[in-house]
């Protein structure tokens, strides 16, 4: 298939440069040189779409249904697609649906274009694409620069994005026609990142009559210099911890040319089945097109990744960890780190510091030594083991005897007692051991979940709320773990 010239306003300076010296530029570099070029929808053909900002494109065809048929650096001038996959894979009552996708049986050794527009039908076992319509990319939580992070950070990101709705076969029982699914894609300009996640609505309140459960949230079969055990050009990692996109051979490596072919699928652990309710929103897929192996660029392009996705990082006050708690030592130590420009106290572990007290006298004590703290410049916060080898209440604790279950009514308590502390006492920062690690939990009577198979995603869930309820409050996070896009500042 041809393609279009969507490079035109990425490369005005680079003809430019050629029309005057009759020298060719290089192709702008995006971790040097600013790229303006804005993220946009091309209409390639009446049944071909293209997502691009200058720097990627990804392209897909609408008939005969939904499929994404190309994503190319063009940087690298180079496709990053050896074969087609469904948008997303999902499974209703034990019955597999493809969202998207088409069947086909050309090589997937590499995507000849040409062969698959001549040999593609729609799947009848898939949600059909319905619709398709793009909007600004929406900012998961509300950020405004503070503790010295730059004043021009752009939030939420510059981008665009396209939301594309699938709905049930005509044949499928009554209880799955009513579910839609929507895939979503963002793009960033100035950046070779895209961004993708699923949302599943329509379920019926009816619990046991239905089950959805998510297989593939993102599954690309890539060219050998883009695949983890090749170059390793594509970074592709999840939003949330404790849910790694698994690398592995392709199952029809033995009939294609070559040895080296990889696949990779994102979705949850257990076997990627999450039984859900009342509606369904992913995590995110971060797909950035490094198009290097050498470290030093790698490292650039993911801090840029970084900046732009959770800008909140670039918060960096200089701490003291505090393992007194009467305000005699309290007011001394705040005295001295003034004088050498120290910006926060925390409150250490073994410091008896209690940010779940209720206790109005303590509270009292508290709210005046943060007062003295900020007549001083300084921010107080502290610790709290809050899930990962933590005892609490037996009905709250997972069954696995790992510590508390976060998806149990302790998420209401913790959540309550921390937001009025801080309330009442003025702390800005909480530095959060034991977050949730992702252990499961077998519980059945848990406020939050169902049982063993939902628990993780539940889990994940709500520990990433959290997390966002803190970040919109302006709340400093430190975190043994890398919750940094749900509102995380700063981990060892």
């Amino acid at each position: 298939m041809a393609r279009n010239n969507c490079l035109a306003p990425v490369l005005v300076n680079v003809l430019l440069v050629y029309a005057v010296t009759g020298v060719p530029s290089a192709f702008p570099d995006w971790l040097v040189t600013k790229v303006t070029t804005p993220t946009q929808l091309v209409q390639v053909k009446p049944d071909q779409i293209r997502l691009t900002n200058g720097l990627i494109s990804r392209d897909f065809l609408l008939q005969p249904d939904f499929v994404t048929i190309d994503f190319y650096s063009h940087e690298k001038r180079q496709s990053l697609l050896r074969a087609i996959s469904p948008e997303s894979v999902i499974n209703i009552d034990g019955q597999f649906y493809n969202v998207g996708g088409l069947i086909t049986n050309i090589n997937r050794g590499y995507l000849n274009r040409t062969a698959l527009a001549a040999n593609m039908t729609l799947n009848p076992n898939a949600f059909h694409y319905v619709s398709h319509s793009t909007s600004k990319p929406e900012a998961p939580f509300p950020y405004r620069p503070r503790r010295f992070a730059p004043a021009d950070v752009v939030w939420p990101p510059a981008g665009l994005r396209l939301d594309v709705l699938f709905k049930a076969p005509y044949w499928a029982p009554i209880y799955h026609q009513g579910i839609t699914v929507t895939v979503h894609y963002e793009m960033y300009d100035g950046i070779p990142l895209l961004a993708k996640w699923v949302s599943i609505d329509g379920i019926p309140e009816v619990r046991d009559k239905v089950e959805v459960f998510v297989n593939s949230i993102e599954h690309l079969a890539v060219n050998w210099q883009w695949a983890h055990g090749g170059y390793g050009w594509l970074h592709i990692e999840n939003d949330v911890p404790h849910t790694p996109c698994t690398w592995y051979t392709d199952p029809s490596q033995g009939s294609m040319p070559g040895s080296f072919q990889q696949s990779v699928n994102c979705t949850y652990p257990q076997s990627g089945l999450v039984p859900l309710k009342n509606g369904f929103e992913s995590f995110r897929v971060h797909e950035l097109v490094v198009g290097s192996s050498d470290p030093e660029r790698f490292g650039l392009a993911l801090r840029r990744k970084m900046r732009l996705l959770a800008p909140h990082t670039q918060e960096n006050p200089i701490f003291f960890h505090m393992v007194k708690s009467d305000s005699a030592s309290i007011r001394a130590a705040l005295d001295q780190m003034a004088d050498v420009g120290f910006e926060m106290m925390i409150f250490s572990f073994g410091s008896t510091y209690d940010m779940e007290s209720n206790d109005p006298a303590y509270l009292e004590r508290m709210r005046s030594d943060v007062a003295y703290a900020r007549s001083k410049g300084i921010e107080v916060g502290g610790y709290d083991l809050i899930v990962w080898t933590r005892g609490v209440e037996h009905d709250w604790m997972d069954q696995g005897g790992d510590g508390a279950c976060i998806a149990s009514g302790w998420y209401d308590y913790l959540l309550t007692r921390n937001l009025n502390f801080m309330e009442k006492t003025g702390v800005t920062m909480v530095e959060t051991d034991g977050p949730y690690p992702g252990y499961s939990c077998s519980s059945t009577n848990h406020s939050h979940h169902r049982g063993l198979s939902d628990s993780v995603y539940w889990q994940l869930k709500l520990q990433s709320e959290y997390y966002k309820i803190l970040r919109e409050k302006e709340i400093y996070i430190n975190q043994p773990d890398t919750y940094f896009y749900q509102g995380g500042s700063k981990t060892g």
